[in-house]
């Protein structure tokens, strides 16, 4: 439990200062250049669910079928030489038809240089730093996972923060900022691990994780594409402020998506060894550390909730100064979310990809059909519609399947605090005034958090004492 809480508290300072650097972004970044961000992040986050074949998830999962530590070192170094390498051809190939990919790919005139490459070089650069977090998280090393953390997202938001403060550099300033952090990142991993043999290919470790990762790119590209398809189609028939009016939404939702990513990280080596091996300490154990997870995600919808009402007190921008009317349905859409990454964890490990495909490909076809048809007359709303019915069809089809392995784990206590935020931010859909929106979250967000105080205090002391 204390691993699991330094894993997950080290890993909020991200979000934390994304929160506190999103209202600068937001008044010193033109709200069109904010719209050409937004579906920049869409279109890399869909390339980013190939670009590596996945082997993150090799990493995340097959790490633990090994025993020697010669092992788990080899695996390691194989992954990250193929990841290197396969970075290299992706610039190379960028470099080739990275203008014919963005004229198809946008209705606007989005150039590919500089934005476009230098986005291209950010999202590689993470992808192969990715490698390297996860393979020191497997060890549950939290001491160097908390000191590469807080480093690299201080620097990062350091930089950002005076390119586009200070020099006006906007969507540039961005992105040099994550590129130097990532870049020095790099190079501490190449000094540090002197002893891992790169491009040495000879390994069967590595044609056994490709086999294992290869499986689950179908899955993920239907999944990104399912998270990111909404920008294209507003794109089609909304102007760039509205797109840049979405992204705020989606920075917003971010502070959710982020979260349960570290909290899904933080649990993940404990579930594992749970589903692996079940017994019945750590039973009790992951039942503890399952209620923590969704708590915490409980928590952080109404931070959700709260942030969203209230954000448009400091924001400059009079496009944004409506952001408020949509965070209700935001906000109830995202719940039934929180338990479908759950339940994913528990099928990736279970290694049901085939169902996961088959799964995911007519969610997305359903998801397309009711974006063209809601998004042309209800805008944002016709996507946060979207979004809440595809996300509870979601829900309905994953218990189903997971129900008989997490049952022991997963209760109508574990799940009572998100039952009770889901309750209450139903209500929200009542409230027209922005006054009373923000009253109600400030009082919503109080209740919650004491709550799980109360549920986790045992536990909280225990690590305040470490």
């Amino acid at each position: 439990m204390i691993s699991f809480l330094k894993f997950t508290l080290i890993s909020f300072l991200q979000p934390c200062l994304g929160f506190i650097l999103l209202p600068i972004y937001l008044n010193y970044i033109p709200v069109e250049e904010y719209g050409v961000l937004t579906l920049l992040i869409a279109f890399f986050a869909i390339f980013n669910s190939f670009s590596f074949l996945k082997t993150d998830m090799a990493m995340r999962t097959l790490y633990f079928e090994y025993s020697e530590k010669k092992e788990k070192e080899n695996l390691f170094s194989q992954l990250f030489s193929f990841n290197i390498s396969l970075g290299l051809l992706w610039i190379v190939f960028f470099l080739i038809a990275g203008n014919f990919i963005f004229e198809i790919s946008f209705v606007n005139a989005i150039n590919f240089y500089p934005y476009g490459i230098l986005f291209l070089i950010q999202t590689l650069l993470s992808g192969i730093n990715n490698l390297y977090i996860i393979y020191i998280q497997n060890q549950k090393n939290a001491n160097l996972y908390s000191k590469i953390i807080s480093t690299t997202v201080l620097g990062q938001a350091f930089l950002q923060f005076f390119l586009i403060v200070i020099f006006s550099e906007g969507i540039l300033g961005y992105l040099y900022g994550t590129i130097a952090v990532q870049l020095v990142l790099f190079l501490y991993i190449l000094l540090h691990q002197k002893k891992c043999k790169l491009f040495n290919f000879k390994n069967d470790s590595l044609i056994k994780s490709l086999k294992f990762s290869i499986a689950f790119v179908p899955f993920l590209i239907l999944l990104i594409i399912e998270g990111n398809i909404d920008k294209f189609i507003l794109e089609k028939y909304k102007p760039l402020t509205t797109v840049a009016e979405f992204g705020v939404l989606l920075s917003l939702s971010a502070i959710l998506v982020l979260s349960l990513n570290i909290l899904d990280n933080a649990i993940r080596p404990f579930l594992y060894s749970f589903l692996v091996k079940p017994n019945k300490n750590n039973t009790l154990e992951i039942s503890t550390l399952t209620q923590f997870y969704l708590d915490f995600a409980a928590v952080i919808s109404c931070v959700l909730f709260f942030i969203g009402v209230n954000i448009s007190e400091i924001l400059q921008p009079q496009h944004y100064q409506n952001i408020y009317s949509f965070l209700p349905l935001l906000s109830i859409s995202l719940v039934p979310y929180i338990l479908n990454r759950y339940f994913s964890m528990v099928l990736v490990q279970q290694k049901k990809t085939k169902l996961l495909n088959q799964v995911y490909f007519f969610k997305v076809l359903i998801i397309i059909v009711l974006l063209y048809a809601l998004i042309p007359s209800y805008g944002i709303n016709g996507i946060l519609y979207t979004a809440l019915i595809s996300n509870s069809i979601n829900l309905i089809i994953y218990y189903k399947i997971v129900n008989g392995i997490t049952k022991t784990i997963l209760n109508l206590n574990t799940l009572r605090t998100l039952g009770f935020v889901s309750l209450f931010l139903s209500f929200t859909l009542l409230i027209k005034k922005h006054e009373y929106l923000q009253i109600y979250s400030i009082v919503l967000l109080l209740f919650v958090v004491i709550i799980v105080l109360k549920n986790h205090l045992n536990e909280l002391k225990k690590y305040l004492r470490r």
